[in-house]
């Protein structure tokens, strides 16, 4: 009986390490680059969208 609850124990400590490292991994994996864009204003107007 106290074997089964051992087991038990792990495999959720295991599951909810699983989850944990599931979520932390992909968000300090990622390179975030941002790129700078040169806006240059001729005089023409350029409306997008509605009225």
């Amino acid at each position: 009986m106290v074997r089964n609850n051992l087991i038990k124990k792990g495999l959720v400590v295991s599951v909810i390490l699983l989850f944990v490292s599931v979520s932390v991994i992909p968000s300090t994996g990622t390179n975030v680059v941002e790129k700078s864009s040169n806006v240059s204003f001729d005089g023409n107007t350029l409306y997008v969208g509605g009225v």
